[in-house]
């Protein structure tokens, strides 16, 4: 799904967005999922009143509930390439090392 995201970000028309096809479809569908969710969350932010101690009081005391959804969009979305990138790396260093795979797996193992 990150694959879909990129190309949208990087279209230079949004021609090819509006085409029903089934990858459009399927980010229409999670990105209706993810507002509903980042909704759900400012909502509660402001149900609870926020005493300041939470991420979103910490964003913007000013920030409109639009602009609260979107930061907190951008840090779920942005949040996922990174810990892709070092479970990757943490696998490939594993590949490398067979006696740290090992090291590991009888560590498991006895728990």
């Amino acid at each position: 799904m990150f694959k879909v995201f990129a190309m949208r970000t990087l279209s230079p028309s949004d021609l090819l967005e509006r085409l029903p096809t089934a990858d459009n479809r399927r980010y229409t569908d999670v990105r209706k999922r993810l507002r509903s969710i980042v909704d759900g969350v400012v909502s509660a932010h402001h149900h609870r009143g926020g005493d300041g101690h939470d991420l979103l009081s910490t964003l913007g005391p000013g920030y409109s509930d639009q602009q609260l959804a979107d930061e907190v969009a951008t840090i779920l979305i942005t949040a996922i390439e990174p810990t892709a990138i070092v479970i990757s790396w943490f696998f490939y260093y594993l590949a490398q090392h067979p006696e740290v795979t090992f090291y590991l797996q009888t560590d498991a193992r006895l728990g």
